[in-house]
């Protein structure tokens, strides 16, 4: 065996599973295998959207955050809060899907210096696309459990997270 084939069974959650006793560590090491997997087929779906312009997972919430808002719109403020993140890296982001013809920006209706960005009619059929994409992800990932299942494990994540 050499050292690849034993880095790959370091790797594997059979493997691992067995050796962990504290059961906090191994539902830690749980959860990263499962957003693993998650990010690893999320971005085999974003590669298929490359061709549009789309280059990581944040363009992908970015747009998913604007479809939320809706025809209101949001600001770059707006966003850079909601995503933890500078207004210049929102800006930025804003320019490129622009340039890509995804999105425009409507003047503020009180603030002249300020735009709220909203989805061109080519932007709103691609975030449809790609959240009907994403969906089918956490469908295959998930596909295990059952409907309460999902519910009582959501509930069990949101504990977590607070």
């Amino acid at each position: 065996m050499d050292m690849s084939d034993d880095l790959k069974e370091t790797n594997s959650w059979e493997v691992l599973s067995t050796e962990i006793e504290d059961v906090r560590l191994r539902l830690g090491v749980q959860i990263q295998f499962v957003s693993g997997t998650v990010a690893r087929l999320q971005h085999g779906v974003l590669r298929r959207f490359a061709d549009r312009g789309i280059t990581s997972r944040d363009d992908y919430w970015t747009m998913a955050l604007i479809r939320r808002v809706g025809e209101r719109g949001v600001s770059i403020t707006e966003l850079a809060v909601a995503m933890d993140v500078t207004t210049g890296t929102i800006s930025n982001r804003i320019e490129r899907l622009h340039n890509e013809g995804h999105l425009a920006r409507i003047p503020h209706e009180r603030d002249r210096r300020s735009h709220r960005v909203v989805f061109t009619a080519d932007g709103e059929k691609l975030i449809d696309e790609m959240v009907q994409a994403m969906t089918a992800v956490h469908q295959e990932c998930l596909s295990a459990l059952s409907e309460s299942q999902c519910d009582e494990l959501s509930k069990l994540l949101d504990l977590c997270m607070d």
